[in-house]
């Protein structure tokens, strides 16, 4: 549908083998300007429900609304996302899954994973999003713990410990 409405939308199929399922990208310049090796790189859209890949249940007034260029005349859309401190946290946990895995084709993602926490962690820390903004749940806060522990213990760094800390997360 958000293809055959605007062609910064596409889909591609799942690189998993025997997926059968298709991903959601959007580039700002489209699919073609992906083969002409455009310095913006395309960002993947995951459409998750709660209860989904362990997602928690959160109120809808904590959905962010970010407003996305189109690439066509100045136009923007509103792209409506999950409270950044839930995408920060659900990476740590697919990091953690992941790296768990038995199986090589899964394990090996972890390292892209681990990238994209560092990668948001100084984001969230500098947009003040923390873990009593009474976003997401308790339970769901205190199994996070855990991971970003067991995330630390494996990547430490003065910084992110600064980060994780400004979030909420004390870590030793």
């Amino acid at each position: 549908m958000m293809e055959m409405w605007n062609s910064c939308f596409y889909l591609v199929d799942s690189t998993k083998p025997g997926a059968g399922f298709t991903v959601l990208w959007y580039h700002p310049h489209g699919k073609a300007s992906i083969e002409h090796q455009s310095s913006i790189k395309p960002i993947k859209i995951d459409i998750l429900c709660p209860g989904d890949a362990n997602l928690p249940s959160f109120h809808p007034s904590k959905i962010v609304h970010w407003n996305v260029n189109l690439g066509n005349a100045g136009n923007s859309l509103r792209l409506p996302t999950a409270p950044l401190l839930l995408v920060l946290l659900h990476k740590v946990l697919g990091w953690r899954t992941r790296r768990r895995s038995s199986y090589d084709h899964i394990r090996e993602k972890h390292l892209r994973d681990a990238r994209d926490v560092v990668n948001l962690l100084p984001i969230a820390s500098r947009r003040r999003v923390t873990i009593h903004d009474n976003v997401l749940p308790d339970r769901f806060l205190e199994s996070a713990s855990e991971w970003v522990s067991e995330f630390y213990a494996t990547y430490p760094n003065h910084r992110a410990q600064y980060h994780w800390g400004e979030i909420g997360f004390e870590l030793a």
